[in-house]
């Protein structure tokens, strides 16, 4: 028998071969079964493209079930073949990823239905059992296909990438940039369907160039995919919306995109058409959701670097994929625990909690129970067990007299790890202490935590579900004690350090670098911190005595312990991004954002903070803001998703919603339900005191601006890590650019267009030449037919594509952002330039030529090219016009390379006038205050700049007008009176404001005398206003302007006490001059010391001195005497005193209708007496003539 038993060394070599036979059977067995939607999925885009759009559709539809099934065939293909399992992994990653979204694009459908299609190729290799099984050439099919799958799996991350960008646009933004995103999705498509042509070719070759049975069907695949490739613009048009339709025709037919943006009726009719508002354009609500909000968003995605952005987004995307890979492995993970939990207790046995599953059966429960029996059970359950316990206890000590056993141990002790780590050294104790927890006070606490679908009952599911997510170690009854309380408790320490967080951004926010200013204002006025605002305010904070039980202290201390750690583990696997709602289940998975809003917000807020305190001593890049906001706005996208499910619970038990949602998680969902509007006037940002006993006393929010001095706040930014950021730091613009180093020409010039070349794109209007885009090098290269470069201007590098023909005609296309134009031309040998006409991309199959213009390039370098000659210098004397270009150029560059001081000089003030008249007009442009427009002459002189200078350098203070531009605040408003959007100075009356704080006249430092009527104000130049040329925000708001009137008060007073005293002095009156000494100091300019007695002048509202400034001092920006105002700043805000006279109340146009009706009613009642008394007049002359009439018949 011995002898005859097997081998361990042969158990081992053939336990290897068995499993791999086990996995190729399993292989075919699966694709057997599933055959048939594996070949559908094969090739089903480019059948799509023939079909109509319902079919097309139905493809769609059945992408996930389609994408499941081959998924589990691709992983029993990597059993065979491991050297698939990188394709395979990226496959699933994208795709479990993408199925988590709760929209979907179709477009980007498509996209992933060709990557689909690109991964059934795969199961040729199922025919294959060994992966080192060598082809004709000696190569393994390992070898072979590795790097292959490498490439694959590379392009389906970068695809989702992509496809993950444009789902995160939105809608308008989408629309704008429509050819773009489609070439780039069309581009993926093409990729996979060489890819399969690859695999197959490689398969080909190692069948030893044999196509068996298996891979006949790929005969025909060349032809598919020259019909995708062919036809995936006609498929996207399929795929258009009647909306996308109609919003892409309106763009076409008013000029384009960027004329869209630029005109502020056009933009807001393309928002009205896109069915979108304009909050929604801005996924992040960044902004105020106002027009110039829009404008700035959509003007920022016209000029963004498409390819650029799928760039930055990778590296978060391959974070994502990570964190997905983890949830899947995990998932895995405690499936099958479950799993192997349930069969050892047996298939009746669906409750996994011990304590449950007693009380479950004890009350005879079935499915589910009432959620409020399902708590009272646990009380009466656990209070039966501790009396049991006791009793046995009793027992035990008069049982050990007589020599008793042991009594069995507590039910539910507390663990010995939860102990440990609270108490080192500690014994094990019995929670009987929670138990006081477990009662209908904490009723809702309770019910919510295990109820997760808010029905009022507990299902078997749920109860399983609390008890397994309780942390390892811990007991039921303290899991259930730590949601009756300690959740409370530890939501209000939350609450208590995001106030104290958002009040220490709000003042740093003014200390920023002034680049930073515009980009944080913008992150912190917008809707994401109001809504942060709004649920802080909504949420009721627990008592501050309820940490008195030292007990529920540690666990509530422990668990927030242990979430912190896994939370900060993933947020930063994330960068502390999230793009949106499928991100954020990568961190929460699914279960309800109530339990994590807080510590959330908490950790995404103090990261926030830190980058603030970066941007005071580093110029960071505006989209770091943005993607702050847009972290916080998927947040409440989460919430708002929450609160909609609350909704359809609620609704079927009250008709009051808001009211029921008061009890629900705090009340925190309650004032964020319904529409959103701001709020300035209840903000408590600013007024919010920290709780007691919910202090923290490692809380880092320094620097203290008020307390610390400049050291100590320098060696708090010092400590502050830009590793923190997710974009470079950046720096005042100071480089001047260097096209050719940028764009470096062919080594070998080895056609006559090779090379660089400058030239300009003209345009004749009644004789007159003007040039567009300025001056412009052009960089060139031919390969064969093709032309390929790249042109400089003033704004930016563009892309050059084109064709030459054997006659040296050339058709090269100049592409921006948003438009395009066309050149056809010649190339002139003997005068070695480009000439010929230039005309916009849409209109090049037009018939008529009205519209075209010439161009010209030339060989003169960029830096000559201003004192060249002109066609009509040169007709008229060639000579002259080439001695006269020779001699300037020849100066200029001896004066260049030598930097003598009349070439600096120059410059200089050729930089100067360059970014001055460039401000001046694109606030013209823009529509921004404060603005001096351009006359004719400095309009002429700003074009001619364009021309004269080098496109590098025109291009570097066009980037120096950007960086200065940036620098200047703006407020998201527009003016009442001359309806320009406001820049620098805000001015508005408070008198003309809403109850809510939220909308009031709004004036430019022009227009601060105008009387403007709007929405029911009626506004007066006496009215108290208030200055300021900072941003204040909604939490300052709702302090400022009840301040801002009682300084106001403060200061009438003051100025009425001054006149009537000098009234007094004038009329001799004894006490004058005693009283004279105590207001005067008061009523004196602190900057030029000038009585202000009379008005008008400003108040500074923030000072405790109350310093007066007036209007001339104001206007200069004066400084003021550190003796009479040792605080003040210009960053304070003002309030304006025109005269003595008391606060008038403010005058709607409801009470000027009022008023006009009290006059009319009283003009009608004298008009009634008139005409009483008019009738009475007629009376008696009626009677009067009646009795002349009866005498004259009598004497007749």
């Amino acid at each position: 028998m011995i002898l005859n038993a097997p081998c361990p060394l042969e158990d081992r070599l053939s336990a290897p071969i068995g499993k791999a036979s086990d996995a190729y059977e399993k292989l075919n067995t699966f694709y057997t079964a599933n055959s048939a939607t594996i070949t559908s999925a094969a090739g089903s885009l480019a059948a799509a493209v023939n079909l109509d759009v319902k079919s097309i559709e139905n493809t769609i539809t059945t992408f996930a079930e389609t994408s499941a099934i081959l998924m589990k065939g691709l992983d029993a293909l990597g059993q065979v073949h491991p050297f698939v399992g990188v394709a395979v992994t990226a496959f699933k990653l994208v795709i479990t990823l993408d199925i988590t979204r709760r929209q979907n694009n179709k477009k980007v459908l498509v996209v992933k239905i060709q990557m689909q299609d690109l991964m059934t190729i795969l199961f040729q290799l199922r025919n294959m059992r060994d992966p080192e099984e060598k082809g004709p050439d000696g190569t393994t099919l390992k070898d072979r296909m590795s790097g292959l799958m490498q490439s694959i799996a590379k392009d389906i991350t970068a695809c989702g990438s992509a496809c993950d960008v444009y789902m995160k646009k939105s809608f308008l933004a989408k629309t704008i940039k429509s050819k773009i995103y489609e070439s780039r999705l069309a581009g993926y498509v093409t990729m996979f369907a060489d890819h399969k042509k690859a695999i197959n070719d490689s398969l080909h070759i190692h069948t030893a160039l044999g196509v068996d049975a298996a891979n006949k069907k790929l005969d025909t695949q060349d032809v598919h995919l020259k019909v995708i490739e062919d036809k995936m613009e006609a498929l996207f048009r399929k795929l258009d919306t009647p909306r996308e339709r109609d919003v892409q025709k309106f763009i076409e037919d008013k000029g384009g995109a960027k004329a869209c943006v630029d005109n502020d009726a056009t933009l807001q009719e393309l928002v009205l058409k896109s069915g979108e508002n304009l909050a929604s354009l801005d996924p992040a609500h960044s902004g105020n959701g106002d027009l110039v909000s829009a404008k700035k968003m959509l003007n920022k995605e016209l000029s963004e670097d498409v390819d650029e952005a799928f760039k930055k987004n990778m590296k978060l995307f391959d974070r994502k994929l990570e964190m997905q890979s983890r949830q899947l492995a995990d998932t895995i993970s405690s499936t099958g625990e479950h799993i192997i939990s349930v069969l050892s207790g047996g298939a009746h046995d669906r409750v996994q909690d011990p304590d449950l599953q007693a009380i479950w059966k004890e009350q005879g429960w079935k499915g589910s129970v009432k959620a409020r029996h399902f708590v009272l059970a646990l009380n009466d359950y656990f209070t039966e067990k501790f009396s049991n316990v006791d009793i046995a206890a009793a027992a035990s000590v008069a049982g050990s007299v007589a020599g008793s056993a042991p009594a069995s141990p507590l039910m539910s002790p507390t663990s010995p790890t939860l102990m440990t780590e609270l108490h080192p050294g500690a014994k094990p104790e019995d929670d009987r202490w929670a138990l006081k927890y477990i009662n209908v006070a904490h009723l809702q606490s309770i019910l919510e935590a295990v109820d997760d679908d808010g029905t009022g009952f507990v299902s078997i599911k749920e109860a399983n579900d609390f008890a397994m997510s309780r942390p390892e170690g811990w007991s039921l009854l303290s899991w259930l004690a730590f949601w009756a309380a300690g959740w409370h408790a530890t939501v209000t320490w939350y609450k208590n350090r995001i106030y104290n967080i958002l009040d220490a951004m709000m003042s740093l926010i003014q200390h920023l670098k002034s680049a930073n200013v515009q980009a944080a204002d913008t992150y912190f006025a917008g809707q994401a911190i109001q809504r942060v605002e709004l649920l802080l305010r909504s949420t009721r904070s627990a008592p501050g005595s309820i940490y008195e039980d030292v007990r529920l202290k540690r666990i509530a201390d422990a668990f927030q312990d242990l979430e912190e750690k896994k939370l900060l583990t993933q947020l930063d696997g994330l960068m502390y991004e999230l793009d949106d709602t499928a991100t954020l289940r990568l961190i929460t998975g699914s279960r309800r954002i109530e339990r994590y809003v807080y510590p959330l917000l908490y950790h995404l807020l103090k990261r926030h903070f830190d980058i603030m305190r970066l941007a005071c001593v580093h110029i960071l890049d505006s989209d770091e803001f943005t993607g702050m906001s847009g972290s916080l706005a998927i947040i409440f996208q989460a919430v708002d998703e929450r609160t909609t499910t609350l909704e359809a619970v609620l609704k079927s038990t009250s008709m009051d919603v808001r009211e029921r949602l008061g009890h629900v998680a705090f009340g925190m969902f309650q004032l964020t339900y319904g529409e959103y509007k701001r709020d300035p006037v209840n903000n408590t940002i600013h007024s919010h005191d920290e709780e007691d006993g919910f202090e923290y006393d490692d809380e880092d929010l320094a620097p203290d601006f008020d307390e610390d001095d400049e050291e100590t706040q320098k060696s708090v930014f010092a400590r502050m890590d830009t590793d923190c950021l997710r974009y470079e730091t950046d720096n005042e613009p100071c480089d001047v650019y260097d096209f050719e180093k940028e764009h470096p020409p062919p080594a070998t010039l080895a056609d006559a267009l090779d090379g660089m070349w400058t030239g300009q794109l003209r345009e004749i209007d009644d004789g007159t030449v003007t040039v567009q885009e300025g001056t412009m090098s052009m960089i060139l290269t031919r390969a064969g037919d093709k032309l390929s470069g790249a042109i400089e201007n003033y704004t930016d590098i563009l892309d050059v594509e084109g064709t030459v023909t054997e006659n040296r005609e050339v058709v090269f296309t100049i592409t921006w952002t948003d438009y395009a134009v066309v050149c056809t031309g010649q190339y002139d040998a003997v005068t070695d330039t480009i000439t010929g006409f230039w005309e916009a991309k849409e209109d090049e199959d037009s018939s008529e030529d009205s519209d075209r213009s010439p161009f010209v390039f030339c060989r003169t370098p960029a830096a000559a090219y201003r004192f060249r000659y002109t066609d009509a210098q040169f007709t008229q004397n060639p000579a002259r016009a080439r001695w006269g270009f020779a001699i300037a150029a020849t100066i200029d560059q001896v004066q260049r390379t030598h930097i003598s001081w009349p070439y600096l000089k120059k410059r200089f003030a050729e930089r100067k006038r360059y970014i001055e008249l460039t401000k001046r007009e694109n606030a013209a442009v823009w529509k921004y205050t404060p603005w001096t427009p351009l006359d004719d002459d400095e309009e002429a002189e700003l074009q001619r700049l364009k021309v004269d200078l080098q496109p590098c350098d025109a291009r570097f203070y066009d980037t120096v007008v950007d960086f200065e531009q940036q620098k200047v605040v703006s407020y998201d408003r527009d003016c009442a009176s001359c309806r320009r959007h406001i820049q620098d100075v805000w001015i508005f009356c408070i008198q003309c404001m809403d109850g809510r704080y939220c909308d009031a006249i709004d004036l430019c430092c022009e227009c601060i005398d105008q009387t403007p009527e709007r929405d029911g104000f009626v506004h007066s130049n006496s009215h108290l206003m208030i200055k300021t040329f900072r941003r204040i925000h909604d939490g300052e708001i709702a302090w400022i302007v009840p301040e801002a009137r009682v300084v106001a008060e403060r200061a009438k007073k003051a100025f009425q006490e001054a006149s009537s005293l000098l009234s007094r002095i004038e009329g001799g009156k004894r006490g004058g001059r005693s009283k004279k000494g105590k207001h005067a100091a008061k009523q004196i300019c602190s900057c030029c010391e000038k009585s202000v007695s009379s008005g008008p002048c400003w108040v500074c509202i923030d000072c405790v001195e109350e310093p007066y400034i007036c209007m001339d001092c104001d206007a200069k920006r004066a400084t003021v005497n550190p003796d009479l105002a040792s605080s003040h700043d210009l960053r304070h805000p003002l309030v304006f005193i025109r005269d003595n006279e008391p606060i008038p109340e403010p005058v709607t146009t409801d009470v000027r209708l009022a008023e006009l009706e009290t006059k009319m009613q009283g003009l009608d009642s004298k008009i009634a007496a008139l005409e009483e008394k008019l009738d009475s007049r007629f009376t008696s002359l009626e009677v009067l003539l009646n009795g002349i009439g009866e005498k004259l018949l009598v004497k007749n």
